[in-house]
């Protein structure tokens, strides 16, 4: 199995009522749903800091059930930088994270969720990103005459679903777009977090868009 870069992707945090970047508050959130005081101290602000369970080495959960990933370790340092503030990392999955901090359920979320327009508009973005994450194609070991999506549309091969709320799938309608005539069947999945290895090795499709770092943890580290 091999993966074909495609692009360069900034990785990022966001926030409703953020203290990475501009403050404000979501006015959906009910009274319940704002930053809370610790028992300890009315000095300390409690942050719900939600992050995708399942993105390994990015965000995950460990073996011991602890947060993990290098995005959540980067967040627990400014926790540590924060005296006013208490962060509690509550593991969730990627449909629950953007809807609970669009509706105030989390004041911040983490995620290696990707730039958009369309996400600008419900969601302030830290001043820096978190990071910058290699989106590409991946393929079968024997697939190597296969450089981009233009020989991949060209070879009519079928491509795994993508959750159409993901940046990769922005990347390959963004080319259908410019490329009318040489089109990637697209389809639209249900799963965020689909197992596109899984369905690549099954044959279920004979290629997937992933991220770099998921495909040297899913595929490079467990060989």
């Amino acid at each position: 199995m091999n993966f074909k870069q495609l692009g360069k992707l900034f990785a990022l945090s966001f926030a409703t009522v953020s203290i990475l970047a501009a403050c404000g508050n979501n006015e959906t959130a009910t009274e319940n749903e704002q930053p809370e005081k610790t028992q300890e101290t009315q000095d300390v602000t409690k942050i719900k800091v939600a992050f995708a369970q399942a993105a390994k080495p990015i965000t995950y959960v460990d073996e011991n059930g602890n947060p993990a990933g290098y995005d959540v370790e980067a967040m627990m340092l400014v926790d540590e930088a924060l005296e006013d503030y208490e962060f509690e990392f509550v593991p969730t999955t990627d449909e629950d994270l953007f809807i609970g901090v669009e509706q105030g359920k989390y004041q911040v979320g983490v995620k290696n969720a990707f730039y958009t327009e369309e996400r600008e508009e419900s969601f302030l973005f830290p001043q820096e990103f978190l990071g910058l994450s290699s989106a590409g194609l991946l393929l079968p070991a024997d697939k190597l005459n296969i450089k981009n999506l233009s020989d991949f549309a060209t070879s009519e091969m079928t491509l795994a679903p993508i959750a159409a709320s993901s940046a990769q799938y922005t990347l390959v309608a963004d080319y259908n777009e410019a490329n009318p005539f040489n089109e990637v069947e697209l389809e639209a999945g249900e799963e965020f977090n689909l197992d596109v290895v899984q369905w690549v090795n099954e044959g279920r499709a004979d290629g997937a868009i992933t991220i770099e770092a998921l495909y040297t943890a899913q595929v490079l580290d467990e060989n």
